[in-house]
């Protein structure tokens, strides 16, 4: 495989992988609209066109809550890098104590870059990747400075915006695009030759790694001409979900690779479960919503030999007089109810939803005193959501630590000073 390419090459790599990967990202769209609370809209008919009515929407927080509880559960945890002794001898183990130190102190590092440019630390944005997107994706690297030193960086990416290609052996490239202001593109990289009207107009960044090089780039022009990263390797981790395998699905009389949906099941987020649900759930309370609003406001009827005619005021106002003849009269109609199968079906969905999630319980509801053990037992669900998002990011940080630790060995690194 070449160690750069052209920029025409470059944005058909990504295009075609966009195409074989599409599903996945609309399903990352979706999964982001649903923790972020886009308002569910029941005027709308089966095909999702607008229907022109007038009913009340409801949309819950179900999914947006679920996905901060588990993001809070796993920044809040300690951060531990260890490197077992093993059978190792006592000059060993002094060894590893200074790797495992090392490793700390790149990462405190690493956050406080991210943090002079307002952002979040590591930990904190791979949590929100993992639960949200499904995936991890972070670019690690020691890079000199002028003054003769190095530092340690590492960078987490949106997955939902990283294309990749893989070998026997690993990352053949990685890309990271993003849409940038022009104004922040040419703070940094100066001398781009961008061909925008407005300063903010965006402008489409391509950011290309290979198992040597890195280079970025527009559409139209190279902002920083390809150059030697100092990794031994593609300076990416890429990690998803552990929830499913990528499989091969049969269509036909032939097997092919992720076909129909493999590819997109592969590397969930944690609201896979009860993505389908959660459309329901809002349904339903839309419905009671507006039968609750007919309630509060019913609909009346006027028999009358008159034609034309109008009340005085609003029936329903309260304090309202209304005026009519002898032989007029005012009839309140009875305001619709729900029936006994809509609370079943509720109460239905809601269990689905602790069972796909975590229970209620975990949030500190409990609708009548329970035992500790009871309480203990119900908690255990949090682990079937916790444990794979753990896992991944643990493993991302460790390949992060691989990383710079493979770097830090080579040649032409400035001397490194971490606390």
């Amino acid at each position: 495989m070449p160690d750069k390419y052209t920029i025409e090459q470059v944005v058909e790599m990504v295009a075609r992988q966009d195409r074989i990967t599409g599903g996945r990202r609309k399903r990352q769209d979706f999964d982001y609209g649903l923790q972020r609370g886009d308002a569910y809209n029941t005027n709308v008919d089966s095909e999702g066109s607008v229907a022109g009515t007038d009913f009340r929407s409801f949309t819950a927080n179900e999914a947006g809550a679920f996905v901060r509880k588990i993001v809070s559960i796993l920044t809040a945890a300690q951060l531990g890098v260890q490197v077992p002794y093993g059978a190792a001898q006592r000059d060993q183990r002094g060894r590893y104590d200074l790797k495992e130190r090392y490793g700390l102190g790149c990462l405190e590092q690493a956050d406080d870059l991210l943090g002079q440019i307002i952002e979040p630390g590591v930990l904190d944005q791979l949590v929100w990747f993992a639960c949200v997107r499904g995936w991890v994706s972070v670019r690690a690297l020691l890079q000199n400075r002028a003054d003769a030193t190095s530092f340690a960086s590492a960078r987490p990416w949106d997955p939902r915006n990283v294309y990749w290609e893989v070998g026997s052996e690993g990352l053949l490239w990685v890309c990271h695009r993003s849409a940038r202001p022009a104004v922040e593109v040419l703070a940094t990289y100066p001398r781009a030759n961008l061909n925008v009207s407005e300063d903010d107009e965006p402008v489409i960044v391509y950011d290309v790694y290979t198992p040597k090089m890195n280079g970025v780039m527009t559409e139209d022009n190279m902002l920083k001409k390809w150059l030697v990263h100092g990794s031994p390797r593609v300076p990416v981790i890429i990690r998803p979900l552990p929830t499913q395998p990528l499989i091969w699905a049969q269509v036909g009389d032939t097997f092919m690779a992720g076909q129909p949906d493999s590819v997109d099941d592969y590397g969930e987020s944690i609201l896979a479960t009860n993505r389908h649900l959660y459309p329901h759930l809002n349904e339903v309370l839309s419905i009671a919503l507006e039968l609750m609003s007919k309630a509060r406001e019913p609909s009346s009827v006027v028999f009358t030999d008159e034609e034309d005619t109008e009340l005085a005021a609003d029936p329903n106002r309260r304090g309202g007089v209304h005026y009519l003849s002898r032989e007029d009269k005012l009839q309140q109609l009875a305001p619709p109810e729900t029936t006994r199968d809509a609370t079943q079906f509720f109460a239905a969905v809601v269990g689905m939803l602790q069972r796909g999630a975590i229970p209620y319980s975990s949030y500190g509801e409990l609708s009548h005193p329970i035992s500790g053990y009871a309480i203990t037992q119900l908690n255990q669900q949090v682990l079937t959501v916790v444990d794979p998002v753990a896992r991944t990011v643990a493993e991302a940080i460790r390949g992060v630590l691989d990383l710079w630790v493979d770097q830090f060995v080579t040649d032409g690194l400035n001397p490194m000073t971490v606390r």
